[in-house]
């Protein structure tokens, strides 16, 4: 693993998601309306970074995400000192995140195919005039 693709991938994701907060804050909304928003304009915020964890991942891809889910999760934990919100919502607050980055993965193998990996022939030069010949 790549440990600092990582920590660059939960930081787009913690930095969007905290954006997603601040667009709902400025539009003034209160009560219900408030926390639906913040749960929609993180879904899709939130969703936006995974796709582009996925897209900038070198090798597999869903093994990137998942770690970067539970670093995201882990991280979140910052948010139960900084805004009110309880441990219980955190701790399930990793069902969300997986959603996120559900959606987010699968736009990612629309938009970037995961990469082939090429074995290399150990000991064996195939040149031009062998594959002529062999077939």
């Amino acid at each position: 693993m790549r440990w600092g693709a990582i920590i660059r991938d939960v930081i787009i994701i913690w930095i969007l998601t905290a954006l997603a907060g601040f667009v709902v804050g400025i539009t003034g909304a209160e009560g219900n309306r408030y926390v639906l928003g913040i749960a929609f304009a993180n879904l899709i915020f939130g969703t936006v970074g995974f796709c582009i964890s996925g897209c900038l991942s070198k090798s597999n891809r869903w093994k990137h995400l998942n770690i970067v889910a539970l670093g995201v999760w882990l991280v979140g934990l910052i948010n139960v000192s900084i805004i009110p919100i309880t441990i219980i919502s955190w701790f399930f607050g990793i069902i969300f995140i997986y959603i996120m980055m559900g959606i987010g993965g699968g736009l990612s193998c629309i938009f970037v195919k995961t990469p082939k990996v090429i074995e290399p022939n150990i000991g064996q030069i195939q040149t031009s005039e062998d594959e002529s010949t062999s077939g």
